[in-house]
Order: C-alpha cells, then sequence, then structure tokens
C-alpha cells in the first residue's frame, strides 16, 4: 500500500523535476500548445459560421451530411475542439507554473514567515508571563520566610 502511494509521489516529482531541468522548451511548447487552442476555437466558430474560404478545412460540410444543398455551415471534428480544449488549458498551466508561481510561492513563504514570528512572539510572551509569575511566587515565598 506504501510502496503505491511512493511511487506515485515520485512520478510526480518526476513531472516537476522535468518541467524544472527544460525550463526554456516546455515554455516554448506551452506557448505553441496555447496558438493551436486559439486557432482551434477560431476554426470552431468559422465553421459553425459558415465561413470556409480559407484552408485548411477541418469540418464535415453540413450539406453533404443532411442533403442539403442551402446549408453553409460545417459539422466541427471533435478532435480538433477536443485537442484544443486540453491544449489551451495545459499550456496556460505551465505558463502559470513558470510565470506565476515563483510570486506565489514568494508570497505563501512571507505569509509563513509572518506567521511564525507571530507564534513566537506569543512564546516569548508566554514564558515572560511564566517568568514573573515565577519571580513574583519567589519573592513572596522569601517573604514568608523572612516573616
Amino acid at each position: 500500500m506504501t510502496t503505491e502511494k511512493s511511487t506515485a509521489s515520485h512520478d510526480g516529482r518526476a513531472l516537476v523535476k522535468f518541467l524544472l531541468e527544460n525550463r526554456m522548451i516546455m515554455s516554448w511548447v506551452s506557448i505553441l500548445m496555447i496558438i493551436y487552442a486559439v486557432w482551434a476555437t477560431i476554426e470552431v466558430l468559422t465553421n459553425a459560421s459558415g465561413a470556409t474560404w480559407w484552408p485548411p478545412a477541418t469540418g464535415i460540410p453540413a450539406s453533404e451530411l443532411y442533403n442539403n444543398p442551402d446549408s453553409v455551415q460545417n459539422i466541427n471534428n471533435g478532435w480538433i475542439i477536443g485537442l484544443g480544449a486540453v491544449f489551451g488549458t495545459v499550456g496556460s498551466m505551465i505558463q502559470y507554473f513558470y510565470r506565476a508561481a515563483p510570486y506565489v510561492d514568494a508570497s505563501m513563504q512571507a505569509t509563513a514567515a509572518l506567521i511564525i514570528s507571530a507564534v513566537k512572539e506569543d512564546e516569548i510572551q508566554e514564558s515572560a508571563e511564566k517568568l514573573a509569575k515565577e519571580i513574583v511566587a519567589q519573592e513572596k515565598e522569601e517573604a514568608e520566610h523572612e516573616a
């Protein structure tokens, strides 16, 4: 059971290690993914509106499918829609990972440092109060012994 968890975490670390070691290549690949996603979105919209005057024509003409010569729409290709969605998501995530994550990480580290310093201040305050109570108790004992 633990070997399955450690294998899964090792695989996750391998992906992060790959992304960190190949930063320049992955940055360009993610930009290409985003460009493909934008193209796929434009292609889907032009197929739906019937604007198919420039290549590549990726959709299937609706006039061929439904025997309606008046229809100018194309039926969108599911592979283009699906790959566009996946590439757009993955490309955006990689861009976020490289560009915004260091700022978020630094912000989280600063917040953690503030929390730790606040906890330490509370501990110092508690230890000072404890020391003051011990001193007062010790002085009372000395006063009782003298009396």
